[in-house]
């Protein structure tokens, strides 16, 4: 049939387009270029890179290994397939590529996982002295790391040791970012609790327990850490004293016929006996905090209620022609100032946030350390006690 007219043309078509098929010279030129192309497969398994930022040129860690490594063994499998005789060095690289690329892919992954732990920690400085040891380990596998190459006959145990310690930090940090959400939304809530001795407690021991869990992980420089905590506490403690005096000091020089509420509040203690007021001359233990405040009394927004002081009945006596007040004017000032002692205690008697307390023979510590009793000190002279009294 190629000797006809229209069968000669067939086959220079056919011939023409079997030319066209040939890939050998494409062949050629992968092995050539394969050939050239450095793929990472020897040298220090670690480098790094400078990337410029806003802030300036950062260095950053990267492992030494060429993404098109990952391609060529796939590449020589597929070409020998389709027949191709493929060069015994580029089988040799195809060789090493997958030896080493579960290891290469265990250490990029190890970066990138060691490169996002420390973004989270870069808006919390104070969370970087808790994490400093492991940070410190991390630090010294990678020392060790970038003296080996990928000949090394260590790269495989040093291997499994690096992305161990990287899990390892990663898990500490996710479990140290929770801890910390926690403790700021209960220094959240010191600042909007109601004024009561449970309120403050409940919230210091949820932060005690908190700090208590980073204790028995063994996060490092806790001590540290918990002072800076003790500080934020003690300044949000001491606002809230500070505006309890001052609404102590309300009720104190409050008229108690200017509140109907008030009145009516008082008026369930006492009975009249032969036509003279009587009964007790204190309110309930547990009075604080329950009498509705009005807009015009209450100073600050977030505190919804005002303290109850303790009343004192005094009555004009007289005996030998002399006139005097029973019980005396000294026993209500001592009265009143117990009162505010004690309505002050409800916040300089929470026990301060602890880092030791599951350590072996530590030293106890006085009260006035446990406790926040020095706040008194750092209030302005005008709320003192003395000055609230005068």
């Amino acid at each position: 049939w190629e000797n006809h007219v229209e069968g000669q043309r067939l086959k220079q078509d056919g011939d023409n387009f079997r030319n066209k098929l040939n890939t050998q010279q494409l062949f050629e030129e992968w092995c050539k270029t394969v050939t050239q192309k450095n793929h990472g497969l020897t040298g220090k398994i670690f480098a790094t890179e400078t990337t410029r930022t806003p802030n300036g040129p950062i260095t950053r860690l990267k492992v030494n290994f060429s993404p098109e490594i990952i391609m060529l063994s796939k590449e020589v499998r597929n070409i020998r397939v389709l027949g191709f005789r493929v060069p015994l060095p580029i089988i040799n690289k195809s060789h090493q590529a997958n030896v080493l690329y579960p290891f290469a892919v265990s250490l990029i992954e190890s970066v990138r996982t060691y490169d996002n732990a420390i973004a989270k920690l870069a808006d919390s400085p104070s969370s970087q002295l808790l994490v400093a040891s492991l940070k410190r380990d991390i630090q010294n596998h990678i020392s060790e790391g970038a003296s080996y190459v990928w000949e090394s006959y260590r790269l495989e145990p040093f291997v499994h040791k690096f992305s161990e310690a990287i899990y390892n930090f990663q898990e500490r940090v996710d479990e140290l970012i929770n801890v910390e959400s926690i403790i700021e939304l209960e220094l959240k809530s010191l600042d909007t609790c109601v004024y009561k001795q449970q309120s403050f407690t409940d919230i210091l021991a949820k932060i005690q327990r908190c700090v208590d869990d980073l204790s028995l992980r063994l996060y490092s420089n806790l001590q540290q850490w918990v002072q800076q905590l003790d500080e934020q506490i003690e300044k949000k403690l001491a606002h809230r004293l500070y505006l309890g005096i001052q609404q102590w000091t309300i009720v104190l020089k409050k008229n108690p016929g200017d509140d109907d509420q008030h009145q009516q509040h008082k008026g369930d203690r006492y009975h009249m006996v032969n036509g003279e007021r009587q009964g007790s001359f204190y309110a309930d233990d547990d009075d604080y905090g329950q009498v509705p405040t009005t807009p015009s009394t209450l100073s600050h927004p977030q505190l919804e209620l005002l303290p109850v002081i303790k009343t004192l009945l005094h009555q004009i006596r007289t005996s030998n022609q002399l006139l005097y007040i029973d019980p005396p004017i000294n026993d209500a000032r001592h009265q009143l100032i117990s009162q505010l002692y004690d309505y002050e205690g409800i916040v300089i008697n929470q026990k301060r946030i602890a880092h030791s307390r599951y350590q072996i023979g530590v030293e106890t510590e006085s009260e006035y350390k446990t406790t926040f009793k020095n706040l008194l000190t750092k209030l302005p002279t005008s709320a003192g006690s003395s000055k609230v009294l005068e």
